[in-house]
């Protein structure tokens, strides 16, 4: 039998901070953007969470990215920080966003965690940021050398104790 842990977190993240740089102009064609952004929640696990992007520009005003989102908290009670990569696309009034964890990259308690995410902001709600993280986890047992709890992506009979 296999223990998985199956939770969905909606939130409101906010953003704290924005920094834009310039990364590129393409003759006339658009240009290319790096953003920085810190964000924050009161709800649902998250205390923080930054995303790192690059965004290309179209001369139409929409855009479309390509980006790394880190977050951090407590998630279905467990602490520690996972890394989704994702990519968006704005259409001049809703900037949307879909993110997969990458694999191997949770670290405190979410050692194997698996997982998507989507988000969608109006430019009427910024600076809010609606957001649904779907993931599974496996659930922690007692190793039978130490007695102390340790995450495993699937536990199943006769696998414990090494």
């Amino acid at each position: 039998m296999n223990r998985i842990l199956t939770e969905t977190l909606n939130c409101t993240l906010m953003i704290v901070s924005w920094k834009e740089s310039p990364h590129g102009e393409l003759d006339g064609h658009g240009r290319l953007t790096r953003e920085q952004i810190a964000l924050t929640a009161s709800e649902g696990g998250v205390e923080s969470a930054w995303i790192d992007s690059i965004k290309y520009h179209r001369s139409d005003g929409t855009a479309d990215c390509v980006a790394l989102m880190r977050l951090s908290g407590n998630f279905a009670g467990r602490r520690g920080s996972v890394v989704l990569k994702g990519h968006g696309t704005y259409d001049r009034t809703v900037s949307r966003q879909t993110c997969s964890v990458l694999p191997g990259s949770g670290v405190g308690e979410l050692v194997g965690i698996a997982g998507t995410a989507v988000s969608a902001s109006a430019d009427d709600d910024f600076p809010f940021v609606s957001f649904v993280f779907r993931f599974t986890i496996g659930t922690p047992w007692p190793t039978r050398t130490t007695g102390h709890w340790i995450a495993r992506d699937i536990w199943t009979p006769g696998s414990q104790g090494n």
